[in-house]
């Protein structure tokens, strides 16, 4: 007991740092912002579930995966962080130019709640890191436990389920900040996901080609 106990702990500590609520909620601040609180709430409740949905095939299927697509990690790395770029150099650019046409089109249009998978599901969310500690923590390069397996996507459960608890009550929190304060926070995420989009891509060109 004392031993699952400490890895339901080491589990929830992992995917904690990187299921990060707090800033992921920044950023989802910064990417719905121009939807009204029910189209927020959707996109929440779709970007969770799907992050949730995503991550468990990973662990269920590891490797198998990528060798269906005939991939690696090393490609969604890089190829992930190029959406993560695009997402943002457009925070960047288009912060402070809302045309009311586009807001009404955003607080309607159910395609484009489709950012609830991409890029807010995934790359943001779940990216390689999120997908390689889980399926670290599952052991699927040793053996097949299935004990394991289960501890790992309730763990992921409950920390997609907190990330949409902290999604939903965004609204309140751009209340009480003001959009001003809420698209200067989204200038400074816009920069930091360049950085984080950049970091991805070299990482990514490094393990392609082992270059340590």
């Amino acid at each position: 007991m004392l031993n699952i106990s400490l890895f339901i702990f080491t589990v929830f500590l992992g995917l904690y740092a990187m299921l990060d609520p707090v800033s992921h909620t920044v950023m989802f601040m910064s990417i719905a912002k121009n939807f009204n609180p029910a189209a927020q709430r959707r996109i929440a409740k779709k970007a969770c579930i799907f992050v949730f949905v995503f991550v468990s095939l990973f662990i269920l299927s590891g490797e198998l995966i990528f060798k269906l697509f005939d991939t690696t990690l090393s490609a969604f790395q890089i190829g992930g962080g190029i959406i993560i770029f695009y997402t943002g150099f457009g925070m960047l650019k288009n912060t402070e130019h809302f045309q009311k046409e586009e807001l009404e089109n955003s607080n309607t249009g159910d395609l484009n709640e489709d950012v609830a998978y991409s890029p807010l599901g995934t790359p943001l969310i779940a990216g390689p890191g999120v997908i390689t500690a889980a399926m670290n923590f599952t052991g699927m390069d040793k053996s097949f436990d299935i004990i394991n397996i289960l501890i790992v996507i309730l763990v992921l459960g409950i920390l997609c389920l907190v990330n949409y608890i902290c999604f939903v009550s965004c609204h309140n929190i751009t209340k009480k900040l003001g959009f001003g304060t809420i698209r200067a926070v989204s200038k400074i995420m816009g920069i930091i996901i360049i950085a984080i989009a950049t970091q991805m891509v070299i990482t990514g060109i490094k393990n392609a080609f082992n270059l340590g």
